[in-house]
């Protein structure tokens, strides 16, 4: 393992997610460690995984950017190439699967760039992830042969292609009907189409030297007959360490295909961030018993009356937030993390179906009954947002939970209200989930990242709508509702909650006439006529007796009461269940008032 490698940097992006951190590269790099990565990657009987007690096609959910604990230690490696059937050359008339090299065998390099000559050396690196178990994210790479006969290979985003220039190009940002491959011979293969899936055999990486390469004189080999970069070759281009010569012309700052600025750039290519090809060629179908192209399926039908983690609108002012930083598909970014948490949720809401979205990009997450189920969806653009991390996801589905289960205020659609479902997220799930006080560093940091995460959006779609205590709730409100619970207090009233107290008894004052003795009883705000006027609203000590009530026509925050006048003396009253004209409680303390006759 290497920081060059090209898994390493989305691997230890998923490491931050959970808060942890990278073993140095000597200790990833040792022997035990490495046996015990491909055991472990490749879920065998001794670490399993999923595969136990029966081994399944998909059982296995490791990819190369999937973090390996190392317990000992505290810290992770990464199981770390293409897929495991690819043919490569032993010679010039001799193929054999990529995974049935092993170090000491021959492979058939190029010696030098211009590709005049070629000789056979010993591979002194193979590994690899995955296995028939697998279902490892890969980009399937359709090229022309020969006139209408494609060919295809399955890589990895950033497998190295020798171009027409000399020059190397990872897969990812290659260019349908731009790009051309190199045969042995020096013919050319026309880019096709690139497409991601789900790879079913596992992948591999081999390479003819154990560190990363300086240069392409032996590190060149064919896959079925493409000049193609071996792993050294892969590493070396990747951490700068090769002549720069060596890669195409602005290489980094060329954009991967699935996002906007790659569309933007390629204006003659079409697709989205599944796929990429010429609006004339039709990507051919495959045996989905290998690779299954994402988005065949279609999308996920999420009924109009599901409840969404943000508003549709918030989601699409995140994902066109540049400082978002989603991911694309193909990374593996935080697909371990939800699968991992959907299987604890699962434990403890065994009649939920917990559903991950991997190939939706919109940063969003639902909840919904639907055919007499309870449905939690995911999606991957959500997982996918830098900074969303172990913790956040977690909140994310006790929040959709909460929607389902977190009782009053509830919507129209009997779903519970957006700030009560943050609320019972920290009061009622994620208790249950983590018990005891294993909840708290999870609420916390959940809390501060929403607030980060919540920055992200628009500021003018932040501010919900006014007089909406349930599904339309500022962000501010819906962190207030979030602290409320984690600090044992009551829903607050933006989000539903009783109404926060703000009445106050300024002050009684006894007035003689000749109508008899009024007493003057004022307060801060103009308030409630009905519950103002209550006589029994009115406590006094001595006891004395009140004729009426009345709010004084001049003033909305006096209300005069007409009184038996008693025995001189102090007296005092106190106000109780009387409410400011806009619903607001009496402060208890501040609901008392003395005077004397």
């Amino acid at each position: 393992m290497g920081t060059n490698d090209w898994w390493y940097q989305p691997c230890l992006d998923n490491i931050k997610k959970l808060h942890g951190t990278m073993c140095s590269e000597e200790h990833c790099n040792s022997t035990i460690v490495k046996d015990y990565s491909e055991n472990y990657c490749n879920c065998t009987d001794v670490y399993p995984n999923g595969c136990d007690p029966v081994r399944y096609q998909g059982c296995c959910s490791y990819s190369a950017t999937s973090p390996v604990p190392i317990l000992e230690l505290g810290c992770y490696c990464c199981c770390g190439c293409f897929a495991n059937e690819t043919p490569v050359a032993v010679d010039l008339k001799t193929y054999k699967a990529i995974a049935e090299f092993n170090p000491g065998d021959l492979v058939y390099v190029a010696d030098n760039a211009d590709l005049t000559k070629w000789s056979q050396k010993q591979v002194l690196f193979s590994n690899g992830a995955g296995g028939n178990s697998s279902a490892i994210t890969m980009i399937k790479l359709t090229y022309e042969v020969s006139d209408g006969k494609l060919d295809h290979l399955f890589v990895s985003r950033d497998q190295l292609f020798y171009m027409t220039d000399k020059k190397m190009k990872s897969a990812s940002r290659l260019v349908p009907d731009q790009d051309q491959l190199v045969f042995y011979d020096g013919t050319t293969a026309m880019v096709k189409s690139l497409e991601v899936g789900k790879y079913k055999k596992g992948l591999h990486h081999i390479a003819t030297s154990l560190g990363p390469a300086t240069t392409m004189d032996g590190h060149l080999m064919l896959a079925k007959g493409i000049v193609c970069g071996d792993y050294a070759l892969q590493l070396g281009l990747g951490g700068g360490q090769s002549d720069s010569k060596s890669l195409v012309a602005n290489h980094a700052q060329l954009p991967e295909f699935g996002t906007k600025e790659y569309f933007e750039k390629y204006k003659h290519v079409i697709g989205n961030a599944l796929k990429a090809h010429h609006p004339e060629h039709k990507p051919e179908d495959f045996d989905s018993s290998v690779f299954e192209v994402f988005g065949k399926r279609g999308p996920v039908i999420i009924p109009e009356s599901a409840q969404h983690f943000v508003s549709k609108e918030q989601a699409i002012s995140i994902l066109e937030n540049p400082e978002s930083n989603i991911s694309p598909v193909y990374s593996g970014i935080g697909d371990d993390l939800v699968k991992y948490l959907f299987t604890m949720f699962q434990g403890f809401y065994p009649d939920v179906i917990f559903y991950y979205d991997k190939v939706n990009q919109m940063p969003n997450a639902y909840s919904f009954f639907e055919y007499g189920k309870s449905f939690v969806v995911v999606n991957g653009g959500l997982a996918r947002v830098a900074l969303m991390d172990f913790d956040t996801l977690a909140f994310v589905i006790a929040h959709e939970l909460g929607h389902l289960y977190g009782g009053v205020p509830k919507n129209d659609e009997d779903y519970t209200c957006e700030g009560q479902s943050d609320f019972f997220a920290i009061t009622g799930v994620l208790p249950k989930v983590w018990y005891g006080l294993s909840s708290g560093p999870i609420i916390s940091q959940a809390i501060e990242t929403l607030t980060s995460f919540f920055d992200l959006i628009n500021p003018k779609l932040r501010t919900g709508k006014k007089g909406n205590t349930c599904m339309h709730i500022s962000t501010d409100c819906r962190l207030e509702a979030m602290k409320a619970a984690f600090h044992m207090m009551p829903l607050p009233a933006c989000a539903g909650g009783p109404v926060d107290p703000k009445l106050q008894v300024e002050s009684a004052l006894p007035i003689t006439d000749k109508t008899g003795t009024i007493l003057v009883v004022t307060y801060n705000v103009p308030v409630d006529p009905k519950s103002a006027t209550a006589i029994g609203n009115y406590v006094f000590d001595p006891i004395l007796s009140v004729n009426a009530a009345r709010i004084d026509p001049t003033n909305p925050s006096v209300v005069n009461l007409h009184t038996i006048m008693g025995k001189p003396g102090s007296y005092s009253v106190c106000v109780y269940d009387v409410t400011s004209a806009k619903g607001e409680p009496l402060i208890k303390g501040d609901n008392c008032a003395s005077f004397k006759f």
